[in-house]
């Protein structure tokens, strides 16, 4: 007799996401572009663009991220972290400033040895918030206070 027989083939080796930790955008298998309008503003607490993929990754060198990930105005002290399908990339993120980063089509391989398949790049922008500045008094540490001129910079802004 017939048998049946079921099988599936893995998702292709790709970029799903790019942003900062909590918060990114959906990047489909033909590259994405997101304009300045759209940019993302990351929380201050952590200054590191993420970039995921739809399988782990196999270990990567600096080289090879810095082929991947092109980020504008430059920044200092960039490091590059794969784990599992994620890369992270901490630097001096500069807050406040509008940085556009690219992912050009590479030569990276997931932990099965298959190429990245990206046909084309992809682009977005986002910035860092500015971290908030509490004040403390020396008598009473648990207390926090804001500086009278964040006070007025939130009364300021339109």
């Amino acid at each position: 007799g017939f048998q049946d027989i079921a099988f599936s083939t893995a998702e292709p080796f790709r970029v799903t996401q790019l942003g900062c930790p909590k918060e990114s955008f959906p990047i489909p298998p033909t590259g994405a572009s997101y304009g300045k309008e759209d940019a993302i503003k990351c929380p201050a607490g952590d200054r590191t663009i993420t970039v995921a993929f739809s399988a782990s990754l196999a270990p990567i060198g600096p080289i090879a991220a810095r082929n991947l990930i092109r980020i504008s105005p430059q920044v200092d002290d960039l490091s590059y972290a794969a784990v599992n399908n994620v890369l992270s990339v901490p630097g001096k993120f500069t807050a406040g400033t509008l940085y556009k980063v690219r992912l050009e089509p590479s030569a990276l391989s997931d932990a099965q040895g298959r190429a990245l398949e990206m046909p084309a790049p992809s682009e977005a922008f986002l910035s860092f918030a500015e971290r908030e500045s509490f004040l403390t008094l020396p008598d009473q540490p648990m207390k926090l206070f804001r500086p009278m001129s964040d006070i007025r910079r939130l009364f300021d802004e339109p």
